[in-house]
């Protein structure tokens, strides 16, 4: 892992964990002077995020599938843009925590970023969204737009 403050972070927990429960932990500080082998572990470390972020934009044409579907059926009820949001931050949470093993900035991120972004432009919004929300819900003040984030 490179040197950064968050990734120095992890090894120091890491190491107090093991130790607390008894085993052994070193750290080991590495310097890789030739610049063809650090391009292959880069390489390395691209390819296992690019698999991950794959897997993103494998899944995320369900998703967008599945929000095309409930809007075509005008089913854009309070419940189901709330069961849409939730589907929408599993996948925002599931990118950021590859993002977050993703050192070297993986050419497949963008493509997951992309794919994600997609499937919330098409998530459904009830009726009488954003500005006219509150005149279909008489539950929400008038200052509040939009509960789930579109206006």
């Amino acid at each position: 892992m490179p040197e950064r403050d968050d990734t120095r972070r992890q090894v120091t927990r890491l190491l107090a964990s093991v130790r607390a429960d008894g085993g052994t932990a070193r750290q080991l500080t590495m310097n890789i002077p030739d610049d063809t082998e650090y391009a292959q572990l880069v390489d390395e470390f691209n390819a296992q995020r690019d698999t991950e972020y794959g897997e993103v934009v494998e899944r995320a044409p369900d998703l967008l599938e599945e929000l095309r579907k409930e809007t075509a059926r005008g089913n854009a009820t309070y419940a189901e843009v709330e069961e849409s949001e939730a589907d929408l931050e599993r996948f925002d949470k599931w990118l950021a925590k590859i993002a977050a093993r993703d050192y070297f900035h993986a050419p497949g991120g963008a493509a997951a970023r992309e794919a994600v972004a997609r499937c919330r432009t098409c998530s459904p919004r009830p009726a009488g969204c954003c500005q006219t929300w509150y005149g279909s819900y008489a539950a929400w003040p008038p200052t509040v737009l939009c509960p789930v984030g579109c206006g």
